[in-house]
Order: C-alpha cells, then sequence, then structure tokens
C-alpha cells in the first residue's frame, strides 16, 4: 500500500510538472500567480514557446500583481536588464522592495545591488549592507557573494579579506559559481589566505566549469601569459573560446589576441576582427580599439579612416586612453575628419588623464607648438 501511495505521489508530481503553456496561462487568468510566474520563466527562457521577453514581461507583471513575490523578483529583473521593457531602474527598485516584502530573498539581495551602485534608489552602503546580510543568512548564494565583495573591496567597511574568504567559501556552498572565481582571486594574490596560484587556479576552473565566464577568461589570461602556470596556447584557446561564447568581453580579446600572434591557432585576421567585434560590444575598449585598428592599418581593401574614427571613438567612450590618443590624433591630422586642433587637443587631454603616453606626448606637443606660435 505504501509502495502503491509512493508511485500515485511521483505521477501527481510527474503531471504537475508536465503542465502546458496554454495550462499555465488559463491558471494566470483564473488569478494563480505561480501561474503566471511559470509561464513568464517559459516565455522567458524559451521553454516549449518561441522566446519572448515582452511576452516574459508580461506574465511576470500579472503574477507580481496577484503577489507571487518570485514573479516581483524577476519582473524587477526585466525592469533593470531591459528585457520586454526599456530599463528602468526606479520601476526595478519598487517592485524588488514588493518582492521583499512578499517574502522573497532574492529580491531583496537585488535591492540591496541597487542600493549598493545608486540605481533607482539613493546609493546607500549601509542598507546594502544590511541587505546582503539579511539575504546571506537566509541562505541567498548572492547575498554572501556581495557581502563578500564588500569585505573584499572595503566598500563601508574595513577591508577584510579573510572574511570576504569565509563569505565566498559560504557562497560557493549555496551554489554561487563567481564565488569560486573570486575565491580564486584571493588565492591568486595572497589576501586572507597563504598565496598559491596552483590552488587559485583549481577554483577558477571550478568556475569555468560552472559558466562563470569571468572564470574562463582569466584561465585564457593566465595559459596565454604563462601567469602561475606554464604557457599553453590550447588551453588558452579552450577557456577564452568558452568565456566569449558565455559573454565574457575579455574572454573574446583574448581570442582576438591569439588569432592575431598565431597563439595556439592559425593567424587570421578576419578571426581577430570578428573576436574584437564581440568584445566592442562587451563595451571593452581594448576591442574596440583592435577593430579601429584594423580599419586604419589592416589590408588594403579594409581601410576605412571613417570606420577607424568611429571605432577609436567607442574605444574612448569605454575609457581606453590610447582610443582617445587616436581621435585626437585623427582630428589633428584631418584623418576622416575636418581639421580641428581644439579638439584634438581635447582628445589628447582625455587620452593623458587616462594614463595614455601617446596622449600625455601629443598634449604636451600640441601646447609647446600653440606656446612657440603665439612668441612669434
Amino acid at each position: 500500500m505504501k509502495i502503491l501511495t509512493i508511485v500515485a505521489t511521483v505521477l501527481l508530481v510527474a503531471n504537475c510538472n508536465a503542465a502546458t503553456i496554454e495550462d499555465e496561462i488559463q491558471n494566470c487568468s483564473s488569478g494563480n500567480g505561480e501561474a503566471c510566474l511559470n509561464a513568464g520563466l517559459r516565455y522567458y527562457k524559451g521553454d516549449g514557446v518561441n522566446k519572448s521577453f515582452a511576452d516574459a514581461f508580461s506574465y511576470f507583471e500579472k503574477g507580481c500583481i496577484l503577489n507571487n513575490g518570485t514573479a516581483c523578483y524577476q519582473l524587477g529583473r526585466c525592469y533593470r536588464r531591459g528585457n520586454g521593457i526599456a530599463v528602468s531602474y526606479e520601476n526595478a527598485a519598487q517592485v524588488y522592495e514588493k518582492a521583499m516584502a512578499l517574502g522573497s530573498v532574492e529580491g531583496k539581495n537585488a535591492l540591496g545591488y541597487l542600493y549598493s551602485i545608486g540605481r533607482g534608489v539613493t546609493k546607500d552602503f549601509e542598507k546594502a549592507f544590511d541587505l546582503f546580510r539579511s539575504a546571506c543568512g537566509e541562505g541567498n548564494a548572492l547575498g554572501c557573494e556581495n557581502l563578500g565583495l564588500m569585505y573584499m573591496n572595503g566598500k563601508f567597511l574595513v577591508k577584510d579579506p579573510k572574511k570576504a574568504l569565509e563569505l565566498f567559501t559560504q557562497a560557493s556552498e549555496l551554489g554561487s559559481a563567481d564565488s569560486f572565481f573570486y575565491l580564486g582571486n584571493l588565492y591568486f594574490i595572497g589576501e586572507g589566505v597563504e598565496q598559491s596560484k596552483s590552488k587559485a587556479i583549481e577554483l577558477y576552473e571550478k568556475a569555468c566549469s560552472l559558466d562563470a565566464e569571468v572564470a574562463c577568461a582569466q584561465l585564457g589570461y593566465i595559459f596565454r601569459n604563462g601567469d602561475g602556470a606554464e604557457k599553453d596556447y590550447a588551453k588558452a584557446v579552450e577557456y577564452n573560446k568558452k568565456g566569449c561564447d558565455l559573454g565574457s568581453p575579455n574572454a573574446c580579446l583574448g581570442m582576438a589576441l591569439q588569432y592575431l600572434d598565431g597563439q595556439g591557432v592559425e593567424l587570421s585576421e578576419d578571426k581577430a576582427v570578428k573576436y574584437s567585434l564581440k568584445g566592442c560590444e562587451g563595451k571593452l575598449g581594448g576591442s574596440c580599439f583592435l577593430v579601429g585598428n584594423h580599419y586604419e592599418n589592416g589590408p588594403q581593401p579594409d581601410r576605412n579612416p571613417e570606420k577607424a574614427n568611429e571605432f577609436y571613438g567607442k574605444a574612448c567612450d569605454y575609457k581606453f586612453g590610447d582610443g582617445c590618443y587616436k581621435v585626437g590624433l585623427a582630428y589633428a591630422s584631418g584623418f576622416g575628419v575636418e581639421k580641428n586642433l581644439a579638439t584634438a587637443r581635447t582628445y589628447y587631454e582625455k587620452a593623458c588623464n587616462l594614463k595614455s603616453k601617446d596622449g600625455c606626448g601629443a598634449l604636451a606637443a600640441l601646447d609647446r607648438a600653440a606656446r612657440n606660435a603665439a612668441q612669434k
């Protein structure tokens, strides 16, 4: 009789899990907030339906109105990321607040994050700390991770690498892939623990295996440069490619550099540009600079001064000093733009402020020339 009861229970669970999107939508329309959440998640992931952030947003909103805390949390993520709706940190903060009030620990951590960066709310590290600590106390991995970052970076708190180590360990045990990466960083530099680059690499490999793209990028860097391990270009390619596929701009840049130098792959400027473009899309200035350099100095058919300046400009926007220098040089020489020494000086100054030696040198030379001209 007991076996039959267990079988019946398993069948019931299976039937519940087999609910179709039509079932979820119907139940949502009948006032079931959890069904609205499930329908939203299906549209968000493309699970059995065409992926649609707009539809996901709609169902998360319905679930939140029906007081489902997790639906409110997911709605906040849509507002924060611009999925299915225009980005609005203010709206994200409001629904995270509601999610927290409804018992969502994820909403609590997410609201803490907004307080830590001052988006949608006034920056308040004390509130962020309290929310992260509370979320961590409730077993939320990201809450522990964010708390660890506050201790590691010395934000609001006295820097305490040992406390950060403790919290990252807790977060990793709760399932945070990125926390293995942060633990690796502490071992790599020897903060809060005896330095061990081999242990750091183990932790980075664990994080990368769990699809933490930053860890894959770090491993690509280590094996490409031989920092902490023997150079191994094949491994660097493996990790950089995975990291880039997962969305790490730094890993995409690593792949671009390997194609430019023929490290573990055949030399290919075309593939280098392809990966540089992906890195640039991720707002990595160094990657944008490489694309600009291709359009300035690449094969003759690809040379295009306007495109070169466009990507050098993006590099500058993303705080890559040499990109600002190149834009300044274009205005100083009339390369793809109308010559304008005042604008050139503005970009040289930006470049110098961003520690570009070429930018500082060009700025000094331009000012020297202006002084000499005034003395004549």
